[in-house]
């Protein structure tokens, strides 16, 4: 009697622990695409100084589990996300390779040559985004590093990412021009402006396939494609580059790449404002 009062309760056990993963996972993934981590590892190369100044080296930031990559350089005093830098968010400091890699954990650097602050950023979750603020001791300037975190994450449609993460509902002002003439760029009106926010919210998102990357190539090489800004209320900028097909492509360098179909009828009537017919 025992015995099976034993194997009764182990098997309990094990049904409660395996539903619990079970959840966890579950509750990870909100379906859609994922797009995967980068390696921690990364930040931990060997930087040559022949190649300083060069595009050889990428940017990466290691903090709190997670690799972040480069989303905007500037001084501090220019405004912008250094408006966001707030002294009470301070999370602590960080250590730079040659200012390319940089780790709050400086064992994991090839090299340490460089410190400086980490801080979240006012109004953004710091797992997306954060700011390293160091000294660049050749031009004697403060400068800043923003830094986001667009990988390990699930997405199923574009508010996943421009509502929850870029929050664009404080959004004021959305422009456009096209890659025929990047000197002319036209405001869109209050009506297709919200038009075209809810048309990005809804949008399903795409997986990042080598026939996608083919058919953009394709478009950008014969066709003439978009770019989107829209400014939030504090004066942040985001760029998004709109495809006659209905795709809007968030794109930073080197890495991040997130496509979203977009309603066509709503695109199209977005590219027709850059011709004064809207």
């Amino acid at each position: 009697m025992k015995k099976r009062y034993i194997i009764g309760s182990l098997i309990i056990v094990t049904l409660l622990i395996i539903g619990i993963s079970v959840w966890i996972i579950l509750k990870g993934n909100i379906g859609g695409v994922y797009f995967p981590p980068i390696e921690v590892s990364k930040v931990s190369g060997v930087i040559s100084t022949y190649y300083l100044g060069t595009d050889a080296y990428q940017y990466y930031l290691y903090y709190d589990g997670r690799v972040y990559t480069a989303r905007e350089f500037s001084a501090v005093e220019n405004g912008g996300f250094g408006n966001l830098v707030k002294e009470e968010n301070h999370i602590g400091t960080v250590y730079g390779n040659y200012g390319y890699y940089w780790s709050v954990e400086e064992e994991m650097l090839d090299k340490v040559t460089t410190e400086g602050q980490l801080y979240a950023l006012e109004g953004y979750d710091d797992t997306f985004r954060v700011a390293v603020l160091y000294k660049q001791e050749v031009m004697n300037a403060d400068r800043m590093i923003v830094f986001e975190c667009a990988n390990d994450m699930w997405l199923k449609d574009g508010e996943d990412f421009y509502l929850d993460r870029l929050h664009l509902e404080q959004s004021v002002e959305i422009r456009i021009k096209s890659s025929e003439n990047m000197e002319q760029t036209v405001q869109l009106n209050a009506k297709l402006a919200n038009e075209f926010m809810t048309a990005l919210y809804l949008g399903e998102v795409l997986e990042n396939t080598k026939e996608l990357e083919e058919e953009i190539a394709r478009i950008e090489e014969k066709g003439i494609y978009y770019f989107i800004t829209i400014v939030r209320e504090d004066g942040i900028e985001e760029q998004i580059m709109l495809y006659p097909n209905g795709y809007a492509v968030y794109r930073r360098w080197p890495q991040t790449k997130i496509f979203v179909n977009m309603s066509k009828e709503v695109s199209q009537e977005t590219i027709e404002a850059v011709n004064g017919e809207k």
